[in-house]
């Protein structure tokens, strides 16, 4: 069988084929940044505080369990049918979650749409290392790294825009014609039996077959998944039966934007679109820093360990600064330049994992590469959600136990616009409690971001400290 280097993508299908990507890429990412924004207004309409988290962490369990698998069976069914599959799922369930009553029905229309979010993510990166050769390998990863950081950038944005002038549920509603957009695109630019396509049919490897599906370790994978959600699944639901109720998103990816957004509501008063703005210079530069990132590594000057070692130290610094901020209702303008910091160092660090990974592995192995870059960058997530929310609320209920009823606390649990109705010195005491476990839970960040230095050095290794 010829190598799948002389599969490339050229003309009109390399063009169609990387704006599906990039879209379904944005799509995904979009709707965890606005639902995680968007946390409030549905906690106050399902009246379910206690369970929010799940609404997200629900979606993530499933999508962070099936990242290997699906990049497995587009092994044997193919790259085509399975991504466009996996668009097709994600986008199916979306009504569901727009029309949902309670809680328990939106966690479970969003669980679906993980399962399908999952193979969108690892798919596009497996596509992305096939489609190019390696010499155009970063400006076409940089295209995918600007599209998670255009997500995180716009994610505020149309949350706030949606919860102020509209209800959460069109989250949701829009999702339906952009995915049916995307398909359309990928059905048209991916070309059939990709990334063997230009191979004559009589050499081509057929998916499907049965020798195919005997060549898939059932065993493994099936343990895989089973480890991954009983791990995540068994942390995060009793981290709902002890009122834990983590206020921001299971991925440090997201953490950030994502907790300071609900800090930036629920300490400093601000609309979620006021929320939203005000976290710009973060989601802005994580997106110059996932290109600056494919710049370096795809020159190929710099080794990659340096580049991680650059990333870890200015993502550390940012999150340690931002844990210096008052525990009050004022939002400083240093705070600006701290999100800033951590912003740039996120950005490095998601775009030289991506760019590195096919330099590093085989061919043959490219898939299961892409899809566990991805699932165990959510398993750290899901174990870390569970470290940062047991401590969080734990500190919350005894901070807030001299100043709120039991039936306050109970209410509280339920619907965050409780503090609106407190005594103005009872609330400024509420607020501060609030803000100043955040800054704590920060801190905690911190060491998880300062970690990621040992993981740098591990790396080091001359035969392939450099890319190329």
């Amino acid at each position: 069988m010829r190598p799948i280097g002389n599969c490339y993508l050229s003309g009109w299908r390399l063009h169609c084929t990387t704006l599906g990507i990039v879209l379904s890429l944005l799509l995904v990412n979009l709707e965890v940044i606005i639902v995680g924004t968007s946390f409030v207004a549905i906690t106050n309409d399902l009246q379910g505080f206690s369970e929010t988290s799940w609404v997200v962490s629900g979606y993530l369990v499933m999508y962070m369990g099936f990242n290997i698998i699906w990049g497995k069976l587009s092994d044997i069914f193919g790259r085509k049918s399975m991504f466009i599959a996996n668009i097709a799922i994600f986008t199916v369930w979306c009504p569901g979650c727009g029309a949902s009553q309670t809680m328990t029905q939106l966690i479970i229309c969003r669980a679906f749409q993980g399962l399908g979010g999952a193979g969108c993510f690892s798919l596009a990166t497996v596509m992305t290392y096939e489609f190019v050769p390696k010499d155009k390998l970063g400006m076409y990863s940089a295209f995918n790294a600007l599209s998670v950081a255009l997500a995180m950038l716009m994610g505020p944005l149309f949350g706030g825009l949606i919860n102020n002038h509209s209800t959460w549920r069109w989250i949701f509603y829009l999702d339906l014609p952009a995915g049916g957009f995307v398909m359309a695109v990928l059905l048209l630019g991916i070309p059939n039996g990709f990334p063997h396509h230009n191979v004559p049919k009589n050499e081509r490897r057929k998916p499907g077959g049965l020798k195919a599906v005997g060549r898939v370790d059932f065993f493994g994978l099936l343990t895989l998944l089973a480890g991954s959600l009983m791990i995540s699944a068994v942390l995060l639901e009793y981290s709902l039966r002890q009122g834990w109720g983590a206020p921001g998103s299971v991925l440090l990816l997201w953490y950030i934007a994502v907790g300071d957004f609900k800090r930036l509501q629920l300490v400093s008063g601000v609309s979620a679109l006021g929320a939203g703005e005000r976290l710009l210079p973060y989601t802005f530069t994580a997106a110059l820093g996932a290109a600056l990132a494919m710049i370096m590594g795809s020159k190929r000057r710099v080794a990659i360990y340096q580049i991680l070692f650059i990333g870890v130290i200015l993502q550390t610094v940012g999150i340690a600064l931002l844990t210096t901020l008052p525990t009050t209702n004022e939002w400083p303008d240093r705070a600006y330049g701290f999100l800033v910091i951590a912003g740039v160092g996120l950005g490095i660090l998601l775009g030289i994992g991506i760019l590195a990974t096919p330099f590093i592995v085989a061919p043959r192995n490219i898939a299961d590469a892409g899809g566990s870059l991805i699932q165990f960058r959510f398993l750290g997530g899901v174990i870390g959600l569970a470290i940062v929310s047991n401590v969080f609320n734990s500190r919350l209920r005894d901070g807030l136990a001299g100043l709120l009823t039991p039936q306050q606390l109970l209410t509280s649990d339920r619907d965050t616009s409780i503090l609106a109705t407190l005594a103005p010195h009872v609330r400024d005491e509420v607020v501060r409690v609030f803000a100043n476990e955040y800054n704590y839970q920060n801190k905690i960040i911190v060491a998880f971001a300062a970690a990621q230095l040992l993981t740098a050095g591990m790396v080091w290794n001359k035969r392939w400290s450099k890319l190329g």
